[in-house]
């Protein structure tokens, strides 16, 4: 009881100070690319109140984000996990009695400013649309045999539907109109979600500058980033990159470092080690608060999430794909 009351203090006397913010003339402030005013403040202050609370999933494509969502959320495979560029979507994932998804567009001014951004390719300058939404358009063209007609659809500005399965056509490397989707808003009755919002955030290697700025405003609204990292490819240059640019106005103790796909490693230990060891390299300070033992995690969601699906198959609740039973 004690500890209850306490909490109830301090998030009370929190949520006075956002009312003294408001009314300080401090607001709006930008945060880099983040700008807190004052609906930002009411967002936060009601989400306190109400014990909700925002958790954002970050890292490199492939390091597995999408596995852990799919193990700790749905037991199934609702995400892709077939990561690329243009399957990594911003994805808000909160509770609901029922499902549901909708999935937001771009408009047609981002659409444009979107395919003229500059890229690479095969360490060429380029732009985005030549780089990342020409080959995504073919790839999808060749496998559905069908052409999008992107003008039709950016005006449809939002798509939904109660049947998860349905996402498919808006967030697999497949998916008809994969390439035109800018977000992706999913409700789903998982005990998880009564109290906190997920949000999965595209990879720190994406090359699409509009969703980097999307991913920004997640994380600076976010109570609490978990970082994900893969035993395969530990802390990189790109890891250290995104941690300058997103994470530097985020406290240590609201970070938590993930390392995933430890099924495939040799040793759990070493890993552990050589991670710690990595982090406190490049990041000094935060680096050791990062790895310390109630910071740093290994994870394996591929191995938990396989034996729910195969449980669910036994138990004739689900089948498998002929990829997944031999597995």
């Amino acid at each position: 009881m004690h500890d209850l009351n306490e909490y109830s203090q301090h998030k009370n006397k929190i949520i006075r100070a956002y009312e003294a913010l408001k009314t300080s003339g401090l607001l709006p402030v930008k945060v880099f690319d983040a700008v807190i005013d004052g609906a930002a403040i009411d967002e936060a202050a009601a989400n306190l109140s109400a014990d909700r609370f925002v958790a954002s999933v970050c890292g490199q494509i492939k390091a597995g984000k999408s596995m852990l969502l799919n193990d700790i959320i749905f037991g199934a495979e609702v995400l892709p996990t077939a990561d690329t560029p243009e399957t990594a979507k911003i994805t808000e994932i909160s509770y609901a009695e029922k499902s549901e998804y909708i999935v937001y567009f771009y408009t047609p001014e981002e659409w444009e400013t979107l395919k003229n951004s500059p890229a690479k390719l095969n360490g060429a300058d380029t732009t985005y649309y030549e780089a990342v939404i020409k080959p995504a358009f073919a790839e999808t063209e060749k496998a559905s045999g069908k052409l999008l007609n992107v003008e039709e659809a950016l005006e449809r500005k939002t798509a939904r539907g109660s049947d998860l399965a349905g996402l498919r056509d808006f967030i697999s490397v497949k998916g008809l109109f994969t390439p035109i989707v800018k977000a992706v808003r999913i409700k789903y009755p998982a005990e998880i979600l009564k109290n906190i919002t997920i949000v999965d955030t595209p990879g720190i290697n994406d090359p699409n500058v509009m969703r980097s700025l999307i991913t920004e405003k997640w994380i600076n609204r976010s109570d609490a980033v978990i970082f994900l990292l893969s035993a395969a490819q530990p802390f990189t240059a790109e890891d250290r990159v995104f941690f300058d640019r997103y994470l530097a106005s985020v406290p240590v103790d609201k970070i938590l470092m993930a390392v995933s796909k430890i099924d495939l490693a040799d040793e759990e230990a070493g890993i552990k080690k050589f991670v710690g060891a990595s982090l406190i390299k490049t990041l000094g300070k935060n680096g050791e608060a990062l790895a310390a033992v109630e910071r740093l995690h290994l994870i394996a969601p591929m191995f938990s999430l396989f034996k729910k699906l195969k449980a669910a198959a036994a138990a004739g609740k689900a089948e498998l794909s002929p990829e997944r039973s031999q597995e």
